[in-house]
């Protein structure tokens, strides 16, 4: 046997095996590609139905998942291993060798001992034959065409679930845009509630009651699933941080600081010069602390006289703004005037309070309001993320609004153009004559005749009796314009409930809501 004969047989063997690894590692990166792609566009249309996913994001999706698969697939195809005997038999078989391949690989693991003249004729015919295959010819790299079609069905499938589920990517985006949107309002309160906390000038009360409506708009927020839900916990939370604005309060606040400026720039003397800076710059709880600190008994009384002078015009300054107030300071002037001491420090300690008291009405309401102010821009930032993926998500869908004819959910028929005929289907030509229009007159209600003659025979009571009277509106068609005796803050609440359950149910087009949140803002008392 030569040992010479058998390697060279053993290279050829080789050199076929590694270029079969390279054509099956091909051939596998294709299918890999088909069969990851294939499963991409599955995910990827299951979570499309959920709304879960986006248009690029699809795309991304079938990409990764064929090319990760691509190469698992080529990488195993490659690397699979097979012994030498398996590969001469897998030749033998595909290029046609009759098992010479095989036989002498099997002949070559004999004992040397059992060679003879037959196995090394046999081994240099194998020999022979291997040298004749040209292995690129018999084993040329190609493609299945059903499988390069596959592929192209794939791209297919692809470019098909984009197109006819554009409105399903639509309402995904829409979804996730709310989402985010929502994401960021959560933040936003955590933002306002922090800011309240953290607000020396709001009491423990104050801030509880401030935090309390935040906090449940925070749980909701986060179970929160549609712009509906969201929307009507903000609208909701909104209301509740509006009622706890005072809206007189700034207007207030605004007339302490007119008449603190007036009495800081006016001679005060120096009791009251810096309660009325204090005053002006709208520290009121440090303009409370100065009327505190008035001492009547440690002045003079010229000074006396002059307090009691600065005493009566801060009292003229803060009628407008502050009656209350005013009347205390009044009062306390007046009991100086009178030389009462204790009644002036009484009314003086009354006005502090009341000083007080103002400062923290002022207090809550500016934040309530400001509160209010930023839940609102949230509203119109969830409004506005949803809104144009919401209606392409309802492209090619018809929307009735205000001016839309018909009853229900007939169809929006065209304007007629000049000259067309009246109704949607032509006239007919089979005409008769007809009745111009006219019908015989039917009396239905004429309470008397021209000729005075009472149609209900005297059915009625002649007599000038008075009935029960029905409801505190006016009956009689000559009093209209007369005010009506119930007052609307006693049917706000209903109409209310009425207009968050329509939002509730997404019965409100997107266009209109805010709209209609502002007009019930309005409303509030």
């Amino acid at each position: 046997m030569s040992h010479t004969e058998i390697s060279l047989v053993k290279e050829h063997l080789n050199t076929w095996t590694r270029r079969h690894r390279i054509q099956r590692a091909l051939v596998w990166t294709w299918r890999g590609i088909l069969a990851g792609g294939l499963l991409g566009l599955i995910l990827g249309i299951v979570f499309l139905f959920r709304g879960q996913i986006v248009a690029n994001e699809l795309i991304a999706l079938v990409l990764a998942a064929g090319f990760l698969v691509m190469l698992l697939a080529g990488l195993l195809a490659y690397t699979w291993q097979f012994t030498a005997n398996q590969a001469a038999r897998y030749f033998d078989r595909e290029l046609k060798l009759k098992e010479r391949v095989s036989t002498a690989l099997e002949l070559a693991a004999l004992d040397e001992h059992t060679a003879n003249e037959l196995f090394d004729r046999q081994q240099a015919n194998a020999l022979s034959a291997v040298t004749q295959i040209d292995i690129k010819k018999e084993m040329p790299v190609r493609m299945d065409w059903r499988e390069l079609s596959l592929i192209v069905v794939l791209i297919l499938g692809v470019v098909a679930t984009l197109y006819y589920g554009a409105p399903l990517f639509a309402r995904a985006t829409s979804t996730r845009a709310v989402q985010t949107a929502i994401e960021e309002e959560i933040a936003r309160i955590e933002e306002i509630q922090a800011n309240i906390e953290s607000d020396e000038s709001l009491t423990d009360a104050q801030q509880a009651a401030l935090t309390e409506p935040l906090s449940e708009a925070l749980e909701q927020l986060e179970e929160a699933q549609t712009l509906e839900e969201a929307l009507a916990t903000l609208s909701e939370t909104e209301q509740e941080l509006q009622s706890l604005s005072d809206p007189s309060a700034s207007e207030q606040l605004q007339g302490l600081q007119e008449a603190g400026q007036q009495l800081a720039e006016g001679d005060t003397g120096a009791a009251l010069n810096e309660f009325g800076e204090n005053l002006a710059q709208s520290d009121l709880e440090q303009a409370a602390q100065d009327l505190a600190e008035i001492d009547p008994g440690s002045l003079s009384p010229p000074e006396l006289a002059d307090l009691s002078s600065q005493l009566s015009e801060a009292a003229q300054a803060l009628a407008e703004s502050n009656p209350e107030l005013a009347e205390q300071l009044a009062q306390a002037a007046e009991a100086l005037q009178n030389g009462d001491l204790e009644a002036m420090r009484e009314a003086l300690a009354e006005a502090a309070e009341t000083f007080e008291a103002t400062g923290e009405e002022v207090a809550i309401s500016e934040a309530a309001g400001e509160a209010a102010s930023q839940l609102g821009e949230g509203q119109d930032a969830i409004v506005e993320a949803g809104g144009l993926a919401g209606l392409l998500a309802q492209a090619g869908t018809q929307v009735q609004g205000p001016g839309t004819s018909g009853a229900g959910n007939e169809e929006f028929t065209e304007p007629l153009e000049p000259g067309s005929e009246v109704g949607l289907s032509p006239i007919g030509q089979n005409n008769q004559a007809g009745d111009g229009g006219e019908t015989e007159y039917e009396p239905i209600y004429a309470p008397e005749h021209l000729g005075g003659d009472d149609v209900l025979g005297g059915g009625l009571p002649q007599d000038d009796v008075e009935g029960e009277t029905l409801g505190t509106t006016a009956s009689n068609p000559d009093e209209a314009g007369e005010d009506s005796t119930v007052p609307y803050v006693e049917v706000l609440a209903d109409y209310e409930d009425v207009y968050r359950a329509a939002l509730e149910n997404d019965e409100i087009p997107l266009e209109w809501r805010e709209a209609i949140r502002d007009y019930f803002s309005s409303l509030q008392p």
